[in-house]
């Protein structure tokens, strides 16, 4: 962990910025140093999110709690995406609506 530790500190750095492709290129760094860390995994999973890439997140959040199932950030972040993918579309934005 000694030296995924920086690379997922830069990448909190990069995700509080709103530079998404850099946070998770340095995420994936951190986890590549360290394969068994968790936050790395959670915090992906938010940069993730924040992209709209909900496959993508889920995944990160799901690999989280497998290594840490206390991390309750990464509950959270999973129940986060689990609610927006089961919300109904807006009624507005129906393509399939009947033509008259």
């Amino acid at each position: 962990m000694r030296y995924a530790a920086p690379y997922h500190g830069r990448g909190e750095a990069y995700r509080a910025k709103g530079d998404n492709d850099r946070a998770i290129a340095d995420y994936d760094q951190a986890i590549q140093f360290d394969p068994k860390y968790a936050a790395a995994y959670k915090n992906r999973g938010y940069t993730y999110l924040g992209r709209g890439d909900h496959d993508w997140a889920i995944a990160a959040f799901d690999q989280a709690l497998k290594l840490n199932p206390s991390l309750a950030k990464s509950r959270e972040g999973l129940a986060r995406v689990q609610g927006l993918l089961a919300k109904p579309p807006n009624p507005g934005t129906q393509t399939n609506a009947p033509t008259r």
